[in-house]
């Protein structure tokens, strides 16, 4: 594949990132009770930012 066919993009987990995110932990760990909740993600977010990070494929 070449370079300019890649659409991923690394960046920070933000708080608007979490409907998406939940549909995909409740997808992946659904054997485990699926996403944390959404406050969780938010204190996370805010007391670690540089440690949430996601993959965009596509911008999603």
């Amino acid at each position: 594949m070449a370079h300019e066919e890649l659409h991923l993009n690394l960046r920070n987990l933000t708080l608007e990132d979490y409907d998406q995110l939940k549909n995909l932990m409740d997808t992946v760990y659904d054997d485990i009770g699926g996403a944390w909740p959404k406050p969780t993600i938010e204190a996370l977010i805010n007391q670690f930012q540089d440690g949430q990070i996601c993959i965009e494929d596509s911008g999603e």
